[in-house]
């Protein structure tokens, strides 16, 4: 018995510079939209379309205190009203006790690793100063580099032994001299996680100077223009142009 096979045509596929036409439309109507959301329509520049919204009475926009407030929290606020600015400088306080805070932290982490080093040659007999993550580890895991070597022998863990070379011989005073170190490393563990936290945080403060600002400046009244002029390109494709005004 003979077999057929049958093969389905795939359909055809749409031209690229359809997809690229389509997802350009999509992007100005949502401009578009936005841009009606914010303010109102304007007079017509050259066959494009302006549209204006609000400006502070010191001659700000919305956008420019935005920026200003990512560049500096406050700053958005100062410049849109230099008379009142009180939502400004509780972010400006907040932010420059965050940045303090995090200089603090970063010297407090930088005297702990000295402290760190210094202790663990002290009394486990080995530099640790620049040895990989996985050898501190075991220092500060086990008593003696015999005690680590018997223990990885017996799980069969071939790969985990170090020779026993005066390079890597360490052995501690005590088990707690060696509890105390541990305790050390995880001070230095826990500054190390708040950092990055306390950056973050600056990060959002400054996103929430922002949105403050834009619309403390939006309330103000006064314009700015925006104008999104659409181009007639060859090869079938379309661009556009976009101005604003700040």
């Amino acid at each position: 018995m003979e077999h057929q096979t049958v093969r389905r045509l795939k359909p055809a596929r749409k031209p690229k510079s359809i997809l690229s036409k389509a997802a350009f439309s999509v992007a100005l109507v949502a401009l578009m939209g936005m841009l009606a959301v914010t303010g109102s329509p304007g007079k017509t520049h050259a066959g494009g379309t302006g549209y204006q919204t609000a400006e502070s009475e010191t001659g700000v926009s919305p956008a420019g205190a935005l920026l200003r407030s990512f560049v500096m929290p406050g700053w958005g606020h100062y410049a849109a009203d230099p008379t009142d600015w009180t939502r400004g400088q509780v972010h400006l306080g907040a932010d420059l006790a965050m940045l303090a805070s995090y200089v603090l932290l970063a010297n407090y982490q930088h005297r702990l690793e000295g402290n760190l080093h210094t202790f663990g040659d002290q009394y486990s007999g080995i530099n640790l100063s620049e040895r990989e993550r996985s050898f501190r580890l075991a220092v500060a895991g086990y008593n003696s580099l015999r005690e680590y070597n018997d223990y990885q022998e017996r799980s069969r863990n071939w790969d985990r032994i170090y020779p026993e070379t005066d390079e890597n011989y360490w052995e501690w005073e005590s088990d707690e001299k060696r509890q105390s170190y541990n305790e050390m490393r995880s001070r230095r563990d826990n500054i190390e996680r708040q950092a990055p936290a306390l950056l973050g945080m600056m990060v959002v403060n400054r996103v929430i100077a922002g949105v403050s600002a834009f619309t403390t400046v939006r309330s103000q009244g006064q314009n700015y223009s925006v104008y999104v002029s659409p181009v007639n390109r060859p090869e079938d494709s379309v661009q556009a142009t976009l101005r604003i005004d700040f």
